[in-house]
């Protein structure tokens, strides 16, 4: 992670310029992405994970196929400001939504589908969490204990 998080502070300075030319590459940036999983799945058909050997290319492939589908003006809508709003809470979260899964139908394609639902599910709760705590005065307790940015920024954190 320490990887990750250096790569991060570097690009830092510049995203504004490496998501430009991400975007003006998003179709390139796809297909590259999707011929190494079908590469990755050959090489290695049963062992895929966190410590099979297309580990790291892969997550650094899907970070950056990850940031150039993100430039599509598609993702400027208030649902996704809210999801990222929400990010650290639903991070925090996810896990307790896993039981949902046995109520969810278990057809291979529903795998893609699942996980939208998850997390659907989870950020309604966060947010209807949230108006309760804001009737109830303790939204800066609950946007802290959460993570969650608090928008108002008129609740205080205790």
């Amino acid at each position: 992670w320490l990887g990750f998080f250096s790569i991060g502070v570097l690009l830092k300075k510049n995203m504004a310029d490496f998501l430009f030319f991400l975007n003006k590459r998003v179709i390139y940036i796809i297909a590259l992405y999707l011929i190494s999983l079908l590469v990755s799945v050959y090489i290695e058909p049963e062992a895929g994970g966190y410590f099979s050997k297309m580990t790291l290319p892969m997550e650094f492939l899907g970070v950056v196929c990850l940031f150039s589908v993100c430039t599509l003006p598609f993702f400027n809508h208030f649902i996704f400001a809210k999801i990222a709003e929400l990010s650290f809470g639903i991070y925090l979260t996810h896990f307790l939504m896993f039981p949902i899964r046995k109520f969810l139908p278990a057809y291979s394609f529903m795998e893609f589908i699942n996980p939208l639902i998850i997390l659907s599910l989870n950020s309604i709760l966060l947010l209807l969490g949230l108006r309760f705590s804001k009737w109830i005065n303790l939204d800066g307790l609950y946007c802290t204990l959460l993570g969650i940015r608090n928008v108002d920024k008129k609740a205080k954190a205790y």
